[in-house]
């Protein structure tokens, strides 16, 4: 069963303001369409960390050819990416 966008968009806000907290930044300010990389809210690690975070919650089984700013670069991004593997998967 999927998730509707705006349960996706809650849990991935939530794990982003974690990690965030985590690395002693604020993630509350980002926007859906806010490229993560480039806010300097997690560092190149942490941004691996927050994939690897997603794919877990997820269950997505990620591959490198996965891993592109079209797909986990924002907010919007990844939760239509996570849709659309749910949709896949069902």
């Amino acid at each position: 069963m999927t998730d509707d966008r705006n349960a996706i968009m809650t849990r991935l806000r939530r794990l982003l303001q974690q990690l965030a907290d985590d690395f002693g930044t604020d993630a509350s300010s980002i926007t859906e369409q806010d490229v993560i990389p480039d806010t300097g809210i997690l560092d190149s690690a942490g941004v691996i960390e927050f994939v690897m975070l997603i794919d877990n919650a997820y269950d997505l089984a990620l591959e490198a050819q996965d891993m592109t700013i079209d797909n986990l670069g924002t907010l919007s991004a990844i939760a239509a990416f996570i849709a659309s593997r749910q949709a896949t998967q069902s």
